[in-house]
């Protein structure tokens, strides 16, 4: 009885509703820009119910996770408007979804609106659903940068950079721009703020990722340091500093 009754529950899960989109299940993209979350699904004869399509988001903080309905679809009728914080932002890519097309196309991204989330297609006896997770990545603000000791000769000096938004982890790159852009050989990149403030720093907070480079000073050389930050979602910022 058990191996036929397990025999008629994978038959009936293996027909009737399908989830048809094959796409990535992790999309990365920048805050401000658009998003499409696909959602195709295909409708057997015996799925005779009423059509509902769920889309949620769950969200994870540092105490909890939290999972908001983003957008509903029941009784013919679309639901845009059902969660506030992406109120106008959040569209059903159909104007009528029942036809087979349950994404949605998300506008204006925030960082807030990361998380994952599923879209979820019921029309009884059928049920499916489908996971995707989304990063928003914010763009990183022009980085600040300056020295910090004596510049003479046979002292250290501390060059810091640090941009104040964007998603971790930031790359920093220091580069020398006279000459062939090698930092001298006493130069030695520092990781985290926390790395500082235990040795040399009291002003920097928290754990934020600052790189420096940290050399002896050489009497009657001007040296001119330019440190690059990239990201894969802004264009390259630069600050300059001249010893």
């Amino acid at each position: 009885f058990e191996l036929k009754f397990t025999h008629i529950f994978n038959t009936f899960m293996s027909s009737g509703l399908e989830i048809t989109t094959t796409g990535p299940s992790s999309i990365e993209k920048a805050s401000g820009q658009s998003v499409k979350l696909e959602c195709q699904f295909h409708l057997a004869a015996e799925d005779t119910g009423p059509l509902d399509i769920e889309w949620s988001l769950m969200a994870s903080t540092i105490s909890k996770r939290t999972k908001w309905y983003v957008i509903l679809y029941s009784g013919d009728r679309a639901y845009e408007d059902y969660y506030e914080p992406m109120r106008g932002r959040v569209h059903f890519n159909s104007a009528d979804p029942k036809n087979g097309d349950a994404s949605i196309n998300l506008t204006g991204l925030k960082s807030s609106d990361s998380g994952t989330y599923q879209c979820k297609v019921k029309k009884a006896p059928g049920i499916r659903s489908r996971k995707m997770l989304l990063i928003v990545m914010v763009k990183p603000s022009k980085p600040r940068c300056h020295a910090d000791g004596p510049t003479e000769e046979g002292k250290d000096v501390v060059l810091k950079c640090m941009s104040s938004d964007g998603t971790q982890p930031l790359k920093y790159t220091w580069e020398k721009t006279s000459d062939n852009k090698l930092l001298p050989a006493s130069a030695v990149m520092g990781k985290y703020a926390q790395d500082l403030q235990n040795k040399r720093s009291t002003s920097l907070k928290g754990r934020q990722s600052v790189h420096v480079c940290v050399y002896p000073s050489v009497a009657f050389v001007s040296l001119l340091f330019i440190v690059v930050l990239t990201f894969v979602a802004s264009n390259d910022g630069e600050c300059k500093i001249s010893l």
